[in-house]
């Protein structure tokens, strides 16, 4: 029985160096700079989402146009208003339209899908 036991232990501590030094050493951990215009789609949603959010809570309309001008859009009002179609068909949280059509109404685009999630 003690023999298994120090075999084990044995083991496991084998297995933790080879495992640090395969991490560490061999493969490791590899930091890439990216930036917005490369997000996937999804995720630029997300983040279009977090600019309408921080933009209904600073009013910074400058600073959010920077944000959104990060992503590199050649249609910065189209796809924004794509995008909150999108959510409105989708069936999104309520607070998350409304974020997206004042985002969208501060990029000068307004349409008829957009008018009952509107605050004026």
């Amino acid at each position: 029985m003690r023999k298994i036991v120090l075999l084990s232990l044995a083991a496991m501590a084998v297995g933790l160096a080879l495992g640090l030094v395969l991490g560490w050493v061999v493969w490791p951990v590899q930091y890439y700079d990216t930036d917005f215009a490369s997000l996937h789609p999804e995720h630029r949603l997300d983040y279009v989402l977090m600019v309408a959010a921080v933009y209904q809570d600073d009013g910074d309309w400058p600073r959010a146009l920077t944000r959104l001008q990060a992503l590199d859009e050649p249609d910065l009002p189209g796809w924004v208003r794509d995008l909150t179609h999108r959510a409105i068909a989708e069936a999104r949280d309520l607070s998350q339209i409304r974020r997206l059509v004042a985002l969208s109404s501060a990029l000068g685009v307004r349409s008829d899908l957009m008018e009952p999630f509107a605050r004026d």
